[in-house]
């Protein structure tokens, strides 16, 4: 019982403490969250229903839950007030960079231990919310709030770490926050390890004892495993389809944990630019130069440790996803590579490194700026689409024998591929080619979503059951961008 009113206390504490602290972290807040606002501006702006934005603002469903995400599911009623979801864009990515803001200045105040933030410091966790990969995150507008929360929720455990009864209040916060991150987004798995490795070092380089360390890391380690059993075991629905939530044999889990990460690092070598890759691989260094001036270990052991520590911070934030036969290796399944950029950029500024500043400051811009390019592709390609759509639609309107008589059977074969004034950014930014879809196209439940849902075609069906490729069907017209072919009640438009 006394353990138990020692608890409740502790909870009342960090509430009131919670709540002050809040109120010093307003300029902060605010600061982020303008950044944040203008750099998703031209996203907002293109106004795109990113992938599954496409069903879910046409029939107004969660689905969610299909990927045991059950706590999205439930958000999405008090968000948009209803069970059906209408399209409230930019509300939801509104409150997304909201959390994300909440969330920059919790992790700067976990990493530097102070509310009074510098301009340097706030331009260092901008990779956290503005990174490449968390932008197709704030893509999806009926996504974005949980994904963000996802992240929001993986740093707030170790707010808990303060106070008197620290490691049971923290325990206790770590595995609901776990919890919600497996019901939100499940991406957002390598985050929380990522914290703690980098705690754990940063109070090694303190010399804290090895004892107060070993506690701290047992009880995230215990946490974390036990937030991740009870959703497994309890929570989580099975999914094999585009990803799979089972797990190798004991045998086959090595090599395939070793194959998901090699995967997962060929795409960041990939998707970002030489530039960007040069201003990563300086921040390191300097982040590994700060760690080693200012430890009070023996300098070469602290060498070693901090970059084994590195090394472990950058693979696991890809979570548990490298632990699947069968992962997600989309572009919003890796945003934990700007979460591990910010925490080692938050650090090497705040430790006073002067070059280090100019890097990130760099870094920051870069990513800021790709923001208005990738928004902008969006909003050109989302044109090009909409103009190739209309002309497939248009004739097929003159044709009578399609507007009359049976519903007839037409299949989109081919694809538009990307708007050729996209051709130049595309081949700089590698990533474009990740982020932006296409759909129009064959072979892809989205490449024909808007064509049969979203125009009232009348008489016209898709019967996946037939290919109409293997048929030989006479050519009805050639044109420039499209072969429409078919007879009877089957038609097939072939894309150019």
């Amino acid at each position: 019982m006394n353990r138990l009113m020692h608890l409740k206390r502790a909870v009342s504490t960090l509430c009131c403490g919670i709540f002050d602290w809040l109120r010093s972290i307003k300029k902060p807040f605010i600061c982020l969250f303008a950044i944040h606002l203008v750099a998703i501006f031209a996203l907002l702006r293109a106004n795109v229903n990113y992938i599954d934005d496409m069903g879910r603002a046409n029939a107004g469903y969660t689905g969610w839950s299909n990927f045991s995400r059950h706590l999205s599911d439930f958000l999405s009623f008090f968000i948009h007030t209803d069970s059906f979801l209408s399209e409230i864009s930019p509300l939801p990515q509104i409150i997304a960079i909201l959390l994300l803001s909440l969330t920059g200045v919790i992790m700067i105040y976990i990493i530097t231990g102070r509310t009074n933030v510098s301009f340097w410091t706030l331009a260092a966790v901008i990779p956290l919310g503005i990174s490449p990969y968390f932008l197709e995150c704030l893509s999806y507008k009926y996504d974005a709030p949980y994904m963000a929360l996802s992240i929001l929720a993986s740093v707030v455990p170790f707010l808990a770490f303060r106070g008197r009864y620290r490691y049971p209040v923290f325990f206790v916060v770590s595995v609901f926050s776990i919890l919600t991150v497996c019901m939100t987004y499940q991406a957002a798995s390598g985050i929380f390890p990522v914290l703690t490795i980098f705690l754990c070092l940063q109070k090694w380089n303190a010399a804290q004892k090895l004892q107060e360390i070993g506690k701290f890391l047992l009880a995230a380690v215990l946490a974390y495993v036990y937030g991740m059993i009870v959703f497994r075991i309890r929570i989580m629905k099975p999914v094999d389809g585009y990803v799979s939530s089972s797990v190798p044999s004991s045998e086959q889990f090595l090599p395939s944990v070793m194959r998901n990460l090699q995967q997962y690092l060929s795409y960041v070598r990939s998707d970002f630019t030489m530039f960007w890759k040069i201003l990563i691989f300086l921040i390191g260094i300097f982040f590994v130069a700060a760690m080693v001036y200012h430890s009070k270990q023996q300098k070469v052991l602290a060498l070693l440790v901090t970059c084994c520590s590195l090394a472990a911070m950058s693979l696991i934030s890809f979570g548990v996803y490298s632990m699947l036969a069968k992962p997600l290796f989309a572009p919003r399944a890796m945003f934990g590579v700007g979460v591990f950029l910010a925490v080692i950029s938050v650090y090497a500024v705040d430790m006073g490194f002067a070059p280090v500043k100019l890097v990130m400051a760099v870094l920051s811009w870069t990513f800021f700026v790709f923001s208005f390019t990738y928004g902008n592709a969006l909003s050109v390609q989302k044109e090009y689409t909409e103009y190739r759509t209309m002309l497939v639609i248009e004739e097929l309107n003159e044709m009578n024998q399609l507007t009359q008589g049976n519903v007839k059977n037409v299949q989109i074969a081919g694809s538009i591929g990307y708007a050729p004034s996209l051709t130049g950014v595309m081949s700089r930014y590698g990533i474009l080619s990740r982020l932006i879809p296409v759909t129009f196209k064959e072979e892809w439940h989205w490449g024909g979503y808007k064509f049969y849902n979203y125009y009232g075609l009348k008489n016209i069906r898709h019967d996946s059951s037939v290919d109409l490729k293997t048929c030989n069907l006479p050519v009805i017209k050639d044109t420039m961008f499209f072969t429409l072919k078919g007879s009877g009640d089957n038609y097939l438009v072939e894309l150019k």
